[in-house]
């Protein structure tokens, strides 16, 4: 009695360990429409009985899906030309009679907008294109559009650094009180110095400070002895400010 009940035990262990990796290996999706059961033996039958095969079924899925199907423009067009083509070989290996020229429309229909100029391009064809003439032309023409958005994005990036660097060449960037350089930039001092109204006070259009005129003003006479005029600027255009 003892040598049975023992038995018992070990079999009872390595029932519920069977169903708990037998139900763990299962989806929460799946597992829900299995009738449970305490015995491994009767779960497992369970698990046939409600997955039995339908070919029809099966066969009715596929062609919904192969109809449906669209391509996302990511994962890659020969991944996605491939994938409808095996689901067509599984309609086939259903005694389903799918040509060539029937399964190139069908992916023809699955590609987005962007591909409807290479769509007019096979509709003038006269021969139809076997499932390697797609995916090759597929390819090119994917390849063709990536190259043609990279140029894109190119031109973009490129204006926005002319316009980036043409607002700093015009001052507008956040360092506006470095020195000038070049005579392009004296000019545009001259040029901002004759457009503000005549004031008053002392007020220096070099170093932007009040206090002083721009011809007494150290840092514009260091700039000017830098540039190779060492003339102190007291007879220069700043005698149309006021007098101190």
């Amino acid at each position: 009695m003892w040598a049975y009940n023992k038995k018992l035990a070990n079999w009872e262990k390595s029932n519920r360990m069977c169903l708990i990796y037998v139900k763990d290996a299962i989806s929460p999706e799946v597992i829900g429409g299995i009738i449970d059961s305490n015995d491994i033996k009767t779960y497992l039958a369970n698990i046939e009985e409600s997955f039995e095969f339908a070919p029809e079924a099966h066969a009715n899925t596929l062609v919904n899906e192969m109809i449906t199907s669209h391509y996302d423009g990511e994962s890659g067009i020969r991944k996605h030309i491939l994938e409808m083509t095996h689901m067509a070989n599984q309609l086939r290996s259903m005694d389903m009679k799918i040509s060539d020229g029937f399964l190139v429309h069908i992916i023809m229909r699955s590609l987005g907008p962007n591909y409807d100029p290479f769509k007019k391009i096979y509709n003038t064809q006269k021969e139809e294109w076997t499932i390697q003439e797609l995916i090759l032309h597929s390819v090119e023409e994917e390849e063709r559009q990536k190259a043609e958005k990279q140029k894109i994005k190119d031109r973009l990036n490129l204006t926005n650094a002319f316009d980036k660097g043409k607002k700093v060449y015009q001052g507008e960037s956040s360092n506006k009180n470095s020195e000038p350089e070049g005579e392009q930039n004296q000019e545009g001092i001259k040029a901002s110095t004759s457009a503000v109204p005549l004031s008053t006070s002392p007020y220096c259009h070099f170093c932007a400070s009040d206090g002083h005129w721009q011809r007494n003003c150290t840092r514009f006479t260091a700039w000017l002895v830098k540039k190779g005029n060492s003339h102190h600027p007291n007879g220069s255009k700043e005698g149309s400010e006021h007098s101190e």
